[in-house]
């Protein structure tokens, strides 16, 4: 990703954000890519995101660079990720982690501005409103309410090579947002119903429910790739993964804002938001108007 300036950007007192490639700012020398130990040098193109801390560091005199290990900024780097994924909305995997610096502090400069390199999204003054106040909401409210939803988006943005795959975890976010073990389906189906009217952003109560029916079949064996028409194309399939991905978004972003359910399991958030009843008869089941 890119900054359309080279401007630093404050994500609250403590975090920045930046283009690498400025004389202005400092660029890293030595690099080490997220799952490996293989150290390279060389120019570097995106941003980087910076944390300062008043924490003491321990350093190992005897190591031939200065290194660091620090559980938060991951989470930092992943609340940025999941940031940028909510501010635009994206079915894509819109930015990564790529590597995570090795010295302590940055201290090379490039020797040239190279003004007309961009990846792959560059954000423009106005479209960075948005991830800077979801980045800023994600470090306040109790994310831990919504960990299982958050992992799964990410897994399924990042991790999955599978759009079926990707699908089922989409359809685990709606489940950990919103869902009675009484009345799974119905609980679920109008839940995202509910809140996706609050969002502005409604989608057919019929259409929920084919996408949620879909994810039965498949767990349950009833179909899979070979037999079931929305899924028989990679354009189909693609197709329902964005669907869902979509609703898994603007329901978590709602739910997010919402002080009142989010606190909540997904279980009395169910009884909060559509305030069912529940029927008293051999097989216990919610009633819902």
């Amino acid at each position: 990703m890119r900054l359309d300036s080279n401007a630093v950007h404050h994500l609250g007192d403590d975090t920045t954000l930046r283009n690498i490639d400025d004389l202005a700012n400092p660029m890293t020398q030595g690099t080490m890519s997220t799952g490996t130990t293989e150290e390279r040098s060389g120019i570097l193109l995106g941003c980087v995101l910076e944390h300062a801390t008043n924490r003491r560091v321990l350093i190992d005199d005897s190591a031939q660079s200065w290194t660091i290990s620090w559980g938060r900024f991951e989470k930092l780097a992943d609340d940025f990720v999941m940031s940028v994924v909510l501010g635009g909305q994206h079915k894509r995997a819109p930015i990564g982690k790529t590597f995570t610096d090795i010295y302590v502090p940055l201290y090379s400069h490039l020797p040239i501005v190279r003004e007309h390199v961009r990846g792959d999204i560059t954000f423009h003054k106005a479209g960075w409103n948005r991830p800077a106040r979801w980045f800023k909401l994600l470090r306040v409210v109790d994310v831990d309410r919504v960990r299982i939803p958050l992992q799964r988006i990410q897994a399924a943005l990042y991790e999955r090579s599978s759009p079926v795959d990707a699908l089922l975890d989409f359809f685990i976010a709606w489940e950990s947002m919103f869902s009675h073990k009484l009345s799974t389906t119905n609980s679920v189906v109008r839940s995202m119903e509910a809140m996706l009217v609050r969002a502005g952003r409604p989608i057919p109560r019929k259409r929920l429910g084919e996408l949620y029916g879909l994810r039965s079949e498949i767990v349950h064996g009833a179909t899979d790739e070979a037999t079931h028409e929305e899924l028989l194309t990679p354009h189909a399939r693609q197709g329902v993964q964005d669907e869902a991905c979509e609703v898994a978004l603007i329901v978590l972003s709602e739910l997010l804002k919402d002080s009142e359910l989010l606190p909540l399991t997904p279980q009395q958030r169910v009884m909060s938001l559509l305030k069912p009843t529940e029927e008293k008869r051999e097989c216990s089941g919610l009633k819902f108007s």
